[in-house]
């Protein structure tokens, strides 16, 4: 029997989602857990999130044995996760469900400042220390991203990918109180990718860049940035299917 799995997690407890030998991971620390409830099988991910990068709306497959049906399977794997991963839901789905090849399309959030940095918020906002915000000109250059790329200059190097092409379906940048929010939905995402386009956003909004330096990375061979946004801002907040 196949479930479906929904989990949201702290990512900057985590050495990233996937299992890496000797590092604390999303996928590690699942896998650990199902094997102690005697289940042999390991959980898939449906997206992959970079080390610090958090998510509301992570989703996975597992194959169990007949005996742990979603609700009977709820209860002891809330009680055998750190507080560091929380449980949202579990339900049965058929067995050609696949948490990554099934997915129509996945969204993040990036969230930033230009306040002070607060050491209660810092794990889970990006501060970026700046007076020279034009919050106006990220508005008009994150509507570059829409539609169908090459985003081959937008992923981190040594990415082994078999195309870098990519539809971004929504991007959206909007303020709310003293935060800026970045949001990307797209059929799937590169390496990094949405942290380079957020460095390079920040610096079309700082006057860093302009828009048209930021249009012709994405549709040359001409390289303007490749720093990546810091990892905390960033949250995967659902994967469709």
């Amino acid at each position: 029997m196949r479930v479906k799995i929904k989990i949201a997690y702290n990512g900057q407890k985590f050495y990233g989602s996937q299992f890496q030998n000797g590092l604390r991971t999303v996928e590690g620390e699942l896998n650990s857990i199902v094997n102690i409830l005697g289940i042999n099988n390991r959980v898939v991910m449906g997206g992959r999130t970079d080390r610090g990068v958090h998510a509301t709306g992570q989703v996975l497959h597992l194959d169990v044995p007949q005996y742990w049906n979603g609700k009977r399977l709820l209860t002891p794997l809330r009680k055998l996760v750190s507080n560091d991963i929380s449980i949202i839901s579990i339900d049965e789905v058929n067995s050609e469900f696949h948490a990554r090849y099934s997915a129509k399309s996945r969204s993040y959030r990036y969230i930033f400042t230009t306040s002070s940095p607060n050491p209660f918020q810092k794990d889970f906002i990006s501060f970026i220390q700046t007076k020279e915000l034009d919050f106006s000109k990220i508005e008009e250059a994150i509507s570059i991203f829409k539609g169908l790329h090459n985003f081959k200059n937008f992923r981190k190097e040594g990415s082994n990918n078999k195309s870098d092409i990519r539809e971004m379906f929504e991007v959206k940048a909007y303020k709310w109180n003293k935060l800026y929010l970045l949001k990307f939905k797209a059929n799937g995402f590169l390496r990094s990718q949405i942290r380079m386009m957020v460095a390079g956003l920040i610096k079309v909004g700082t006057g860093k860049m302009d828009k048209n330096q930021l249009y012709q990375q994405l549709k040359s061979d001409e390289v303007y940035i490749r720093e990546l946004a810091p990892p905390n801002g960033l949250y995967l907040t659902s994967i469709n299917y």
